[in-house]
C-alpha cells in the first residue's frame, strides 16, 4: 500500500468491511456503545497505520486484528460491572407465529447469548468468526494470529463449552 492515501481511497478500502467488523466487535465487546467506540478507535488507528500492511490482500485480516486489540484494551480499562445483556433474536417471527413460540425463541436467544459471553475470550472470538460470521479456519487463523491447528482445536472446545452452557 502507498504511504499516502487520500481520505476517499481509505474510505473505499474500509467501507466494504466496516459493517462486518462492527457487528463482530459488538459481539466481542458485549455492548453496542462500547463497540461504536472501539470501531471508531479501530478506524483511526487503521487510517494512521495502514501503510504498515505490506500485502493489500491482508488488509481485512489486519483490520480485524486492530479491532480485537482495541476491544481488549477497552475491556482492560473497564472495571467489572453488571451489564444488561443485549437481546439476540435468532428468528424473526412472522404474523402467524404462536406467542408461546416467540417467547421460547427469545428465551433460547437469551440463554445462547449468556452462554456465549461466559466462554473464555479466545473461544468466543473463534466461535463468533467461524459459526456466526462464517469464516473458514484458515481465514480465522490469519485474522487472529492463531495457528490453524489451534483454531480448529479451539473451535471444537468452544462448541462443547457452549453446548454445556446451554444445558
Amino acid at each position: 500500500m502507498n504511504n499516502i492515501v487520500s481520505h476517499e481511497d481509505f474510505e473505499a478500502m474500509v467501507k466494504p468491511l466496516e459493517k462486518r467488523i462492527y457487528l463482530y466487535l459488538k459481539k466481542l465487546c458485549k455492548e453496542g456503545f462500547s463497540a461504536q467506540d472501539v470501531m471508531q478507535e479501530t478506524l483511526i488507528t487503521a487510517y494512521h497505520k495502514h501503510q504498515t500492511v505490506k500485502d493489500q490482500t491482508k488488509f481485512a485480516s489486519w483490520l480485524y486484528r486492530v479491532g480485537i486489540n482495541h476491544c481488549n484494551m477497552y475491556k482492560r480499562k473497564l472495571k467489572p460491572i453488571h451489564e444488561e445483556s443485549e437481546k439476540v433474536i435468532l428468528l424473526t417471527p412472522d404474523n402467524n407465529s404462536n406467542p408461546a413460540d416467540i417467547f421460547d425463541q427469545k428465551d433460547f436467544a437469551h440463554k445462547l447469548e449468556t452462554a456465549l459471553h461466559k466462554l473464555p475470550e479466545k473461544y468466543r472470538i473463534v466461535l463468533i468468526l467461524k459459526d456466526i460470521e462464517g469464516y473458514k479456519s484458515k481465514e480465522i487463523s490469519e485474522k487472529t494470529g492463531l495457528s490453524l491447528a489451534n483454531v480448529k482445536a479451539i473451535s471444537l472446545r468452544a462448541r462443547k463449552k457452549l453446548q454445556q452452557g446451554l444445558l
